[in-house]
């Protein structure tokens, strides 16, 4: 029997956000194969992302948090409130990943998505947006 579905409607709030997660440029992690690097960058740095199997990231770019790759968890993007996109990083979206002894680490908002490696595919295909262009 399926659970009674609360009325978002009568919530505005999360109505907006889920309107909002709706129009983001992104990419979802699920969408990726295996080895597949991607490049999201923030106001003050470039974060570089590898999916791996299970759904672990290794992820590098932050001086003090992942200076070099480190096997994380990504959790998702948020808009400042508690309410995430999993497996998701969006542009205007700041995102969230489980880092293996620090914890939860929440970057900056995103200004850009690149695929930087697509996996099993040619090396002239490398660098290939995976946002719209505005």
């Amino acid at each position: 029997m399926l659970a009674n579905k609360p009325d978002v409607s009568r919530y505005p709030i999360f109505d907006s956000a889920i309107n909002h997660a709706a129009n983001e440029d992104g990419v979802s992690l699920d969408d990726l194969l295996v080895g597949a690097v991607i490049e999201a960058k923030t106001k003050g740095r470039v974060y570089r992302i590898e999916k791996c199997v299970d759904g672990k990231i290794l992820i590098s770019g932050h001086p003090e948090y992942c200076p070099y790759p480190v096997l994380a968890e990504l959790h998702g993007s948020v808009w400042g409130s508690t309410m995430i996109k999993e497996r998701y990083i969006g542009r205007g979206m700041s995102f969230e990943f489980q880092h293996p002894t620090l914890g939860l680490i929440r970057t900056t908002k995103v200004q850009q998505v690149r695929e930087v490696k697509p996996a099993h595919t040619s090396e002239k295909h490398e660098s290939a947006s995976l946002v719209k262009s505005s």
